[in-house]
């Protein structure tokens, strides 16, 4: 194979990508490893774009973000029929503008797109030495896994696969010990699981106990070796989980060391370079002071049992007010791994439509296509997107004063910048299900979201990002 200068240029930038996110992946309150003594814990996320781009360099702008777009329809297809047939709940338009080839010709080689994933985060895993993993970070599951030695089935990662026998606080569970755990027994006695995501992607292994490290703070905690993995996970190292599951990592870091909240704070996800950091914190006390957090309970809904679902019960734009919540019985769920915000078509064209007639000072673009059909030509705003008088959208939940989230202009409008740096549409969309509505990060960015499991509800702070 021929050595170019492209490729050079693209392996030195692989390397000092590399090199960011390791070293700035991981801080600690803590001095020493000792859990008594960590007030809390951080860790930095990325945009799967960032990881995306490190491993295919050939990929346009365009790609990438009709990547997004796919694994929102992906996403919404998987909630959909777990939620009901699509008989009875498919609004009855099509999304085939989402079913569509990626340009240019690296798409082909890609793997389908990642059903639940948009941001990831390195963690130190084992020990003799502990070495550094890509974990995508999904909080819609709850285990964490790794791939693992002997690796039966594993699709194509990063870094070395993790080998059980290389670490000193590797510890397999026994089935007979740690039953609740189990989904089932190998010839050993081990205690196995079977993870099948929404897309068909799956990994299957044993779980164990093992040491993590942020920083100089060590927990031992459950964690899932991957002996036969395949799909969607985008050379990743395995899984970061954060649902509401008992063995999830945020549940775990409760039980044991008395870390009863996370929060994170998302930034402009856009490939850049230097790719942008956003951080995700686990403590008791994950906000910045002063805080102006609105809370709203998390909902349980037995079909999504790890997922977090809460009552989104109206929407304003521009004053005029738009009730939801009789028309989402299962209530909304707050999503890192979906792009966009999605509604049934109806909530969504009553959104559009109050927008349209709000934004006329904007300068209207022509549709882009169905599902991109409010879009604006914002070239007159020589400050960017911060700098436009966009209407006014509020989210409304339940709570005990009910809890609203302005939205600011960049949450709401989405740039589509190899049309045109200055075309962006709304970054609503149509679910194209009854019931089914998604919070997507999008709306989250710029807002540091708050989880708290111990009370069972959700912040959300505008001013402490």
């Amino acid at each position: 194979m021929e050595i170019t200068q492209k490729t050079i240029f693209f392996f030195l930038f692989y390397i000092i990508f590399l090199f960011i996110i390791l070293d700035t992946s991981e801080t600690t309150t803590s001095e020493k490893p000792n859990h008594d003594k960590a007030e809390s814990l951080t860790l930095s996320l990325h945009p799967i774009d960032s990881l995306l781009y490190t491993t295919y360099p050939n990929l346009s702008p365009e790609s990438l973000f009709k990547l997004k777009l796919q694994r929102d329809r992906i996403k919404i297809r998987s909630l959909s029929n777990i939620m009901a047939s699509e008989s009875s709940n498919n609004d009855g338009n099509g999304d085939d503008d989402f079913d569509f080839p990626v340009a240019p010709g690296p798409y082909w080689k890609l793997p389908r797109p990642s059903l639940l994933f948009e941001y990831f985060t390195v963690l130190r895993i084992g020990t003799s030495p502990a070495t550094e993993y890509v974990l995508l970070m999904d909080t819609g599951s709850s285990l964490t896994w790794i791939q693992c030695l002997p690796c039966n089935t594993c699709y194509d990662q990063l870094s070395p696969i993790f080998d059980p026998n290389q670490s000193t606080t590797y510890s397999v569970k026994d089935c007979n010990q740690h039953i609740s755990l189990c989904d089932g027994c190998n010839e050993r006695g081990e205690c196995t699981y079977s993870y099948v995501y929404g897309d068909g992607s799956y990994s299957h292994g044993v779980t164990a106990e093992e040491v993590y490290s942020v920083g100089d703070h060590m927990m031992n905690l459950t964690i899932g070796c991957g002996h036969n993995n395949s799909g969607t996970f985008n050379s990743s190292d395995g899984i970061l989980g954060l649902g509401r599951g008992e063995f999830s990592f945020a549940s775990q870091i409760d039980r044991k060391y008395g870390f009863k909240k996370f929060s994170y704070c998302l930034v402009d996800k856009s490939m850049k370079e230097p790719p942008v950091v956003s951080s995700i914190r686990f403590g008791n006390d994950v906000l910045d002071q002063p805080s102006d957090v609105v809370y709203t309970p998390i909902i349980q809904n037995p079909k999504f049992p790890d997922q977090y679902y809460i009552n989104l019960t109206s929407i304003s734009v521009a004053g005029k007010l738009i009730p939801v919540h009789p028309s989402l019985p299962d209530g909304t769920v707050v999503d890192t791994g979906t792009s966009l915000t999605w509604f049934p078509a109806p909530i969504y064209e009553a959104v559009r439509d109050s927008f349209r007639d709000a934004a006329l000072e904007l300068g209207w673009k022509p549709a882009l296509s169905r599902y991109r059909d409010t879009c604006y030509d914002l070239s007159s705003y020589t400050g960017g997107i911060v700098t436009v008088n966009s209407p006014k959208v509020i989210l409304y939940f339940d709570g005990d004063d009910e809890a609203a989230v302005e939205l600011k202009a960049e949450n709401v409008l989405f740039n589509y910048p190899w049309i045109d740096a200055n075309v962006y549409c709304l970054s609503f969309g149509p679910s194209l299900y009854k019931g089914l509505a998604i919070l997507g990060n999008v709306q989250q960015q710029g807002i540091r979201v708050v989880y708290d499991n111990v009370a069972s509800v959700i912040g959300f702070d505008q001013n402490s990002c």
